[in-house]
């Protein structure tokens, strides 16, 4: 049962398990654990594990769940959702992702910022295009856009 406080996220407090961070958001578990090439980004449903992609920074890993867990309140009303628009609107220009294997059809893609020589990690073609535009904003952007609309109520949990 979700405790009420977090209901409106349809999400329960992260936990730790070993060295992973844990994360339920809208019914969903996502994981989030070091990796060889930063932190690599799991989900779990239906009893089925899969890779999301990684990303090399954690202040980047902290805005992709920001992103899942603002997304949720806003289920209802779909085509409103910053990830749709950012969906419609394509790749942020100031990003561009190419494929991690160019000879598969189906393949994670590396995120460049500007003219770093890094990627910043690889993700799903989609969620990577969704995923450019918080890439390059601030947590605080990112979390503003997402606050938009709703009440502030549902931004504190009182015990």
């Amino acid at each position: 049962m979700v405790p009420p406080e977090f209901s409106y996220w349809l999400a329960n407090p992260p936990r730790v398990d070993g060295q992973a961070l844990l994360f339920e958001i809208g019914g969903m578990n996502y994981r989030v654990e070091q990796s060889s090439s930063g932190w690599a980004l799991t989900k779990e449903e239906r009893g089925l594990t899969s890779m999301l992609g990684s990303l090399r920074n954690y202040e980047d890993v902290e805005k992709y769940l920001l992103r899942l867990m603002g997304g949720v309140p806003q289920r209802a009303e779909r085509t409103s959702s910053p990830d749709y628009r950012w969906y419609r609107e394509g790749v942020d220009p100031r990003v561009r992702l190419e494929p991690t294997d160019p000879t598969a059809e189906y393949s994670y893609m590396s995120l460049f910022v500007d003219d770093e020589p890094l990627d910043r990690g690889s993700l799903k073609p989609s969620d990577a295009t969704k995923f450019s535009h918080p890439l390059v904003m601030s947590y605080e952007q990112v979390d503003q856009i997402y606050r938009e609309g709703l009440p502030d109520e549902w931004f504190t949990i009182d015990r």
